[in-house]
C-alpha cells in the first residue's frame, strides 16, 4: 500500500500537482530561488532547492492543540530490539 502510495505521490508531484489524501492531509512540492525583476527574465536556473512539504489535515492540526507532554527518564528503556 505504501508503494503505491509512493508512485502516485512521485507522479502527480513531478507534475507540479498538490496530492490531497482526505482529512489526513496534503503533499506538495515547494521551491526555493533567487529573485528575478520581471517573470520574463525568470528561469529555472534561479531555483535553489526543493523539497516535498506535507501539510497536515485538521485532525492532525487539532491533535497539537491538546497533545500532553512528559519528561522520561531514559529513552534507551523504551527501545526494543528488533531481531530479523
Amino acid at each position: 500500500m505504501l508503494n503505491d502510495l509512493t508512485k502516485v505521490l512521485i507522479r502527480y508531484l513531478s507534475e507540479g500537482e498538490i496530492v490531497k489524501l482526505g482529512d489526513f492531509g496534503n503533499f506538495q512540492i515547494t521551491l526555493t530561488n533567487e529573485g528575478a525583476p520581471t517573470t520574463e527574465k525568470f528561469t529555472t536556473s534561479l531555483i535553489k532547492s526543493n523539497k516535498i512539504q506535507f501539510r497536515p489535515g485538521a485532525d492532525l492540526c487539532d491533535m497539537l492543540k491538546t497533545v500532553k507532554y512528559t519528561k522520561i527518564q531514559e529513552i534507551t528503556s523504551l527501545i526494543t530490539p528488533i531481531y530479523v
